[in-house]
């Protein structure tokens, strides 16, 4: 079987079925093999003591800018992984954007933050092209010049280092017309909406994060676990779950590493019944 010849596996599965692929992993995968788990909510410790303490386990919080290679990963190791595969973490998860290596305590934060992040910025876009339509540019024209907006903040932030307040300082002259804009964002409490809004989502976070520490042991039934056997230089990655395969954001880490995915089938075909 493919999990049986894999040196990584990527279980990307709910959390709720993590202890039923866990327990093939223990039962085919080799002793060596790294476990890549981005199952919502799993801790390395829960991990662990499905897998065993002396399993190579890696928690990654994926963020979906992975699209478009942008956007951090979440990461944590446990101490069983060596240099050479966290080089290979690097490797895999860069190909998807940016790494950044955070205690677990932090990835409640993280998922609100970083994870939900792209909505704010959709969500301002949005309310950015309306505002054109309002001056008069046509829906298409507003959306064009609000699209080059971003991405221009974006890259002068990005390749500068300056922050996002000192520009606007600079684009403020006495008395003109961005200032006028300024004041009446601030008069309508745009930066308290905005930290309001993403503190809400961090609580609603936590909050979950905490009704997750369940008993994983509880097993959801009729539920079939399919699999597939992706090529990679490390001989063999193994994926399990429905974000595993074909044109998704893993196949496409692996292509962009000079790896080509290929489908081998199942890796479990277990039916609880």
């Amino acid at each position: 079987a493919a999990m049986m010849e894999a040196d990584v596996i990527v279980v990307a599965v709910l959390p709720q079925i993590v202890s039923v692929v866990a327990e093939n992993i223990k039962k085919h995968a080799k002793e060596d093999a790294l476990v890549i788990s981005i199952a919502a909510g799993v801790t390395i410790a829960t991990l662990e003591r499905f897998l065993g303490g002396n399993r190579k386990i890696v928690r990654v919080m994926p963020n979906t800018m992975g699209q478009v290679a942008n956007g951090h990963s979440a990461v944590k190791l446990n101490g069983n992984v060596d240099d050479n595969e966290k080089a290979f973490v690097d490797a895999f998860l860069g190909a998807l954007g940016q790494v950044m290596y955070l205690d677990e305590d932090k990835f409640a934060e993280f998922t609100a933050y970083s994870c939900s992040g792209p909505m704010w910025i959709y969500l301002m876009a949005d309310a950015l092209v309306d505002a054109g339509v309002y001056a008069g540019f046509s829906r298409a024209q507003a959306k064009e010049i609000t699209i080059k907006n971003l991405l221009g903040v974006a890259m002068i932030l990005d390749e500068t280092g300056v922050t996002p307040k000192s520009r606007v300082d600079e684009m403020c002259s006495p008395g003109g017309v961005t200032i006028e804009g300024f004041k009446s964002l601030q008069e309508n409490g745009f930066t308290y909406a905005v930290m309001e809004s993403v503190n809400a989502a961090v609580q609603k976070s936590k909050k979950i994060q905490e009704e997750n520490k369940m008993d994983f042991q509880i097993l959801a039934k009729g539920i079939a676990l399919a699999g597939c056997a992706i090529g990679a230089g490390c001989s063999l990655i193994a994926g399990i779950g429905p974000g595993i395969g074909e044109g998704n954001a893993v196949a496409k880490a692996l292509e962009a590493i000079g790896r080509q995915p290929e489908c081998k089938g199942d890796v479990t075909s277990t039916m609880l019944l």
